[in-house]
């Protein structure tokens, strides 16, 4: 099978279960519990105490600057998902610069795209089969 790339963008309207996942506050059965120290949280905005619903709506109460209420049913985060093929990925996490590279990247690609103020929570899990970055972003512009 040949090398591929994944990146997968989901919209949130509540983030209880992501947010569980992605924090480690329960572990699935797909986790190696062994290697829950190689998980890296690149962006943990405001505090770890805090949960990502509460981290997200406190982004919104700091960004958004509408005189409108925000629908019940709004949007309001983007679950961001990077990875690729399982031999890809492990030949890149083999290889300490390169893999310390492709971190990089994927951070830089997303505070291109969705500005780095945006961002709740950038984190690397290694304890799965094969690495891969959830990112959570609230899609606030530049104008609130």
């Amino acid at each position: 099978m040949g090398h591929f790339s994944i990146l997968h963008i989901t919209k949130y309207k509540e983030l209880g279960g992501i947010g569980s996942h992605i924090d480690r506050r329960n572990t699935p059965a797909n986790v190696d519990p062994s290697k829950k120290h190689l998980n890296e949280d690149m962006v943990y905005q405001f505090s770890e105490e805090m949960t990502l619903e509460q981290c997200v709506e406190r982004r919104i109460s700091k960004g958004y600057r509408q005189n409108r209420l925000i629908r019940k049913d709004a949007v309001k985060a983007l679950g961001i998902f990077v990875s690729g093929s399982h031999e890809r990925m492990k030949e890149i996490e083999a290889d300490e610069g390169l893999f310390n590279a492709w971190k990089q990247a994927n951070y830089n690609f997303v505070c291109v795209e969705f500005g780095a103020k945006n961002i709740v929570r950038f984190s690397l899990h290694r304890d799965e089969r094969t690495p891969h970055i959830h990112c959570v972003v609230v899609p606030l512009t530049k104008d609130g």
